[in-house]
């Protein structure tokens, strides 16, 4: 509503548009409130000895599915890069134009909320030379993607600009094949075959 050229002033300005936009950031803000609140309500059962192995194998193959979409269907598809056309309007919050700052926001999640317990994990294993090389990855992934415009359609019709997103992508690929394969394989972590498709 707020993005769309065809939402003009007088639209947005009617008391019913008004109303739905109220209703709606206050559903996002007592989703999110609930949302804080059960996690942490959850970290004691997190941390329990008997669930630690289960937590890690789930928390594990949640941030390798998270850079599954980034590079499959955040990227990969609105980019033209999964056998269909490039085409930006598949990208999310191509409205508004901040479809890489939600991919930055993405990894900058992985950076605070996932990487401290990676690290102890392969601290733990003994595999810091993995821990360092993850952290290294994502700090250049990081930086690739603050260098990037913040919206993807203007992107895929600018040839340079354009170079610059697929080395992005390149660099969540080589984040996803260290996670998904060196990381997982040191933590014993065992993925099935199409293992994220809910089978």
């Amino acid at each position: 509503m707020l993005y769309d050229d065809a939402m003009d002033e007088e639209a947005l300005s009617d008391a019913s548009a008004c109303a739905l936009m109220q209703a709606i950031t206050t559903h996002l803000a007592d989703t999110t409130s609930a949302l804080h609140r059960d996690w942490q309500a959850f970290g004691e059962h997190y941390i329990a000895p008997d669930d630690t192995q289960r937590y890690t194998e789930t928390t594990l193959g949640s941030a390798i599915q998270a850079l599954e979409l980034l590079e499959d269907k955040r990227l990969g598809e609105p980019m033209g890069l999964k056998g269909a056309p490039a085409n930006g309007y598949l990208a999310e919050a191509w409205r508004s134009g901040n479809s890489i700052r939600l991919v930055e926001s993405s990894l900058e999640g992985l950076r605070t909320g996932f990487l401290p317990g990676l690290t102890a994990l392969l601290r733990e294993a003994d595999a810091m030379p993995l821990a360092e090389a993850f952290r290294d990855q994502l700090d250049k992934t990081l930086a690739q993607a603050r260098e990037q415009p913040s919206g993807l359609v203007p992107v895929l019709e600018d040839e340079e600009a354009f170079r610059g997103l697929q080395s992005l992508y390149l660099d969540i690929s080589q984040l996803r094949y260290l996670l998904g394969n060196e990381i997982a394989g040191e933590l014993g972590l065992v993925r099935g075959f199409n293992s994220s498709d809910g089978d």
